[in-house]
């Protein structure tokens, strides 16, 4: 089972309410069919350049063939344009 985690935070004494840290946790746990499991399957993927982060499950390999393509779209949208102000 994967567990992940994201929690939204904003830095003390800011006085806008809107949130402007993230932290994104994830187990390293990896099994494979019912016989093999190990401590390092690193589950977490980060593009800050296009503020992309995510948490994968299931099938690891998929994810990371897919985020660098959702990344490279991202990034093909001017950046004052990819989130609500």
């Amino acid at each position: 089972m994967t567990i992940g985690i994201g929690v939204l935070a904003t830095e003390k004494g800011k006085s806008n309410a809107k949130p402007n840290h993230l932290a994104l946790i994830a187990d390293t746990m990896g099994s494979f069919s019912d016989d093999y499991s190990h401590p390092r399957l690193h589950k977490l993927f980060d593009f800050p350049e296009s503020d992309l982060y995510a948490a994968a499950a299931g099938q690891i390999d998929q994810a990371a063939a897919l985020m660098p393509m959702i990344h490279q779209r991202i990034s093909q949208s001017p950046s004052n344009e990819r989130s609500a102000k």
